[in-house]
């Protein structure tokens, strides 16, 4: 996987050799190049780019006012400012940056910095895909909330209400499942695949024959 470079330096040589030492980086891919704060951030309106090489001096809006403005993107570009310049390095950790490097600077600190920054766009990336899951698994939870709360079962004319609480493991039987309770079991028409869609979400299917309710292991 490659991660997305923004270079931005009003210097054309400086421009230059940053984008020479990103093209030798297999891991990185440079998508532009620019040489002002705001044109950074007219270009993150409609790309985000994962890393960003940002000089502090430029005409119009400075690097440590456009990394602020930067905080407000979500997921906003892990910075690494270059500069000529010390005295911004309080500021430049301010806006969350990964890595300061003062020119000039060779290709060893480059690496260095943006091993750095490519570090945290991973643990970002992670991150990201935890809280997806987390929300789907939420999501899942929510749907099946509302699921099959009783089981009706008749018997000699007779109806039996089992609630779905009480059932320990639920197994397939031919066209039929058998409900089984701590005391005993019976037989409801109906597919596994079925009722593994309309119980809830403490129901798990754990082999192609057997559901068991989660709230029941410790009691079972």
């Amino acid at each position: 996987m490659k991660y997305t470079v923004l270079i931005a330096d009003d210097e054309p040589n400086a421009r230059e050799y940053l984008a020479d030492l990103v093209k030798d980086n297999p891991d990185l891919e440079l998508i532009w190049q620019c040489k002002s704060g705001n044109a950074v951030l007219k270009f993150c309106q409609n790309l985000l780019p994962d890393i960003l090489l940002l000089d502090i001096q430029m005409p119009g809006l400075n690097g440590i006012e456009t990394a602020r403005k930067l905080l407000r993107f979500n997921p906003c570009p892990v910075i690494v400012f270059t500069t000529a310049f010390d005295q911004y390095a309080i500021n430049a950790f301010e806006v969350e940056a990964v890595g300061y490097l003062l020119k000039p600077f060779d290709q060893e600190r480059f690496q260095k910095a943006l091993n750095q920054a490519v570090k945290q766009v991973e643990m970002r990336e992670k991150a990201q895909f935890k809280d997806r899951l987390q929300k789907l698994y939420s999501h899942f939870k929510k749907e099946k909330a509302s699921g099959l709360t009783e089981f009706a079962i008749h018997q000699k004319g007779l109806v039996q209400s089992i609630a779905t609480q009480d059932i320990l493991f639920i197994a397939a039987d031919s066209e039929y499942v058998q409900l089984h309770t701590l005391k005993q079991h019976w037989l409801y028409r109906s597919s596994l695949s079925l009722l593994n869609q309309q119980l809830s979400a403490h129901f798990l299917r754990i082999h192609r024959s057997y559901i068991i309710n989660l709230a029941q292991v410790e009691a079972w």
